[in-house]
């Protein structure tokens, strides 16, 4: 068995940046992928709504909803307790408004124990950006 690893926080992130050290990044939407990534050292784990096509079957990710978006962040994250979890705001979780954004991104973090977010858009959700991160 591999010794506990310690979890990369952001000002690491920030550093390897600048040290242009590579960081590796997965998608998982389940807990074996996500245990063999942790095993495997990656430092960043995405649960992408992509896994409403690859894990639900939906056709597109448009389907997908916070409830299903959170069991598969939860499961990831039983699969990988010591690696760098990043929820993606599924569509129509985020651009209504800046109280639906905070909600939804406090669901990833206190249900699902995410360490971030992810969301998407452009220059039109920074408003909800920064009212995530206040």
């Amino acid at each position: 068995m591999a010794d506990k690893r310690t979890k990369v926080n952001i000002k690491q992130l920030q550093k390897m940046k600048e040290d242009r050290t590579p960081v590796a990044w997965i998608t998982s939407y389940d807990l074996p992928f996500a245990y063999v990534a942790e095993q495997a050292g990656v430092e960043m784990i995405l649960v992408g709504d992509s896994g409403g096509m690859v894990q639900l079957g939906y056709k597109t990710t448009n389907p997908v909803t916070m409830d299903e978006m959170i069991t598969m962040a939860k499961t990831a994250r039983r699969g990988a307790p010591d690696t760098f979890l990043i929820g993606d705001m599924p569509q129509g979780s985020y651009e209504v408004g800046k109280k639906e954004a905070i909600i939804n991104s406090l669901r990833f973090v206190k249900e699902a124990d995410c360490d971030a977010v992810k969301l998407e858009g452009g220059k039109r959700m920074a408003p909800k950006v920064k009212a995530i991160s206040d």
